[in-house]
């Protein structure tokens, strides 16, 4: 089966679920194209992991830490709205790279790029 799967760069827990999934998408021959998105550049043992792989990196959006170990949402509200241009832009862009490769299914991990239903509208297809 060809799979997309996004994935939420930003922190390491989204990429090393991936990681744990791929050995299973890998034995089972699945093709995957791997859409990750992010404010920061993805580990080398990430890229590592996809070099076998089609891979696209958005820029995405971000959380704005508070210092505290928290999340600052004035912070992040105004990080995203500087970013929606870009993201539109990426929108688009993933949109005909996922129609492109065709997939049966679209996996989503917190990405918003896979997520949103401007990349793939009409994406159900039938059995």
């Amino acid at each position: 089966m060809r799979i997309v799967y996004g994935i939420q760069s930003t922190g390491k827990g989204h990429l090393s679920r991936f990681l744990g999934l791929k050995l299973f998408f890998d034995r089972d021959g699945h093709e995957l194209l791997v859409i990750a998105s992010g404010y920061e550049d993805p580990p080398d043992y990430f890229l590592e992991a996809v070099r076998d792989c089609e891979y696209v990196r958005f820029r995405g959006v971000s959380y704005v830490g508070d210092g505290s170990g928290g999340i600052s949402w004035a912070a992040t509200g105004s990080q995203f709205l500087l970013c929606i241009p870009g993201l539109l832009d990426s929108f688009q862009d993933a949109s005909g790279i996922i129609r492109q490769f065709d997939p049966g299914v679209i996996v989503s991990d917190f990405d918003p790029i896979t997520a949103s239903s401007f990349v793939a509208p009409g994406f159900v297809k039938e059995a």
